[in-house]
């Protein structure tokens, strides 16, 4: 990187940095991260897939020689896939009037899908995840009359919970959650197990939390 490119980078974090939270929007979060969640993508480089971003992917070659994708991008809500086997997906929320939060699902493909979330300030300072949203347990995908042993079976096969995290609805401010068992399963297996399982669990953000939706069938 040029000496020009460094000191053009560093003058645009500083201006941004001192834009209070609430006159940003989700872009200037997305140039400002600071390489925990982008390690691939460089500051210069977010900056040019947010400046020929016209509401289409736009595509650039990473650091790595890979090339990472902004999918889509508005005012709060980003979703970037930085290589073949990682998205992420960034929203802002704001769980009081003088608070703005950055919620940011990393989710990996192992070949099955399966997330994080990480809950940070906007200085990218990790918060107290479970204030905001409690990872569900592999048992709460299943309905309340499952089988025990189908539940058990489930939990024996899988070598850590497996839970596949995506931002829906028109504010993107919808947590969905699922279980990513077809990609998983043999297709013999997932088909004894399928008719006992929850498709998706839904955690709408209520305004202050991201909480499970009481109209799901358990």
């Amino acid at each position: 990187m040029t000496l020009n490119r460094r000191i053009l980078i560093l003058l645009l974090t500083v201006l941004i940095m001192g834009v209070p939270a609430s006159a940003q929007n989700v872009a200037s979060f997305f140039f400002s991260e600071p390489g925990r969640v982008f390690p691939l993508i460089s500051p210069g480089e977010r900056r040019a897939m947010m400046k020929y971003y016209k509401g289409t992917p736009t595509s650039i070659e990473n650091e790595m020689g890979e090339d990472s994708k902004l999918v889509f991008m508005d005012s709060t809500y980003l979703c970037v896939s930085s290589s073949e086997a990682k998205t992420v997906e960034i929203l802002m929320f704001s769980p009081s009037k003088r608070d703005t939060l950055l919620a940011v699902i990393e989710t990996f493909s192992l070949p099955a899908a399966d997330s994080k979330i990480t809950v940070f300030n906007t200085k990218w300072e990790p918060q107290q995840l479970s204030r905001y949203f409690v990872m569900p347990a592999v048992d709460e995908f299943f309905r309340k009359d499952a089988p025990a042993e189908k539940v058990a079976f489930v939990k024996d096969v899988l070598p850590f919970p497996l839970v596949h995290l995506r931002f829906k609805g028109e504010k993107h401010d919808v947590i969905v959650a699922e279980l990513p068992l077809e990609e998983f399963l043999v297709s013999e297996d997932y088909e004894k197990v399928k008719p006992h399982i929850n498709d998706k669990l839904y955690y709408p953000f209520n305004g202050k939390k991201f909480k499970l939706s009481k109209s799901v069938k358990k």
